[in-house]
């Protein structure tokens, strides 16, 4: 019998990116930088080593997304791409009031020799697709994605936890869609990746007031065309 597959929807990561975004704004390096600087000591991001192969694919490839999903058919990632290790995110304050929820992962290019400016995002389900499961129930595969957060209310306080207590897959970063001019020669290239997240502190145990903080964290990776 044909088994059919069915996505749970954890939570839409980005349904509030714009009061999100407004809150990194509004908040003055004066009454934020003591907390901002607790919050990115405490929230720690591995890429492993950070560096990529461009492939110059003529083909399309799958993404976290596509495979989670169990979608045999073309990729959506077209054209030369690079792959990086999947991010280990960490938060390492062991505080029962506080929480945080990953939104944003975005890595950034800019060179002439990928064609100029390059951004590559993972929000919303492809960040959530990063890591996922798959379940047989009755005809259904059901599908389980991560939904950002960590810490308070939830059994883990790194992603490696889904991994190795929850079962979940890891799938590697992929990146597509960059230009390589003609005549172009063995080249590397040098970018950065931010991830932003919230910080949600509550006021006492069981209580449903709470104050939210944005973290950005940030690093650098490279990639390298190999080819000539």
């Amino acid at each position: 019998m044909r088994m059919e597959i069915r996505q749970i929807t954890k939570g839409l990561l980005m349904r509030n990116v714009i009061k999100i975004l407004l809150v990194f704004f509004a908040c003055s390096y004066v009454s934020c930088s003591q907390e901002k600087d607790e919050n990115s000591e405490n929230l720690v991001v591995d890429l492993g080593k950070a560096s990529a192969i461009l492939i110059p694919a003529p083909a399309t490839t799958r993404s976290c997304e596509e495979l989670a999903k169990g979608d045999t058919g073309a990729g959506s990632i077209a054209g030369a791409y690079f792959t990086l290790p999947n991010p280990k995110i960490t938060w390492k304050l062991t505080d029962p009031l506080s929480e945080i929820r990953v939104v944003v992962l975005k890595l950034s290019l800019n060179s002439q020799k990928v064609g100029g400016e390059y951004s590559c995002l993972f929000s919303d389900v492809a960040l959530g697709s990063m890591y996922y499961s798959l379940a047989a129930k009755g005809n259904e595969i059901v599908v389980s994605t991560w939904n950002g957060n960590l810490g308070r209310g939830t059994s883990i306080s790194s992603t490696q936890d889904l991994i190795d207590s929850l079962g979940f897959t890891a799938c590697s970063l992929k990146c597509g869609g960059i230009t390589i001019p003609p005549g172009s020669k063995q080249f590397s290239v040098s970018g950065q990746w931010e991830l932003l997240a919230v910080r949600k502190k509550y006021a006492a145990e069981g209580s449903d007031e709470f104050e939210e903080t944005p973290i950005k964290v940030t690093g650098d990776f490279s990639v390298e065309n190999s080819l000539n």
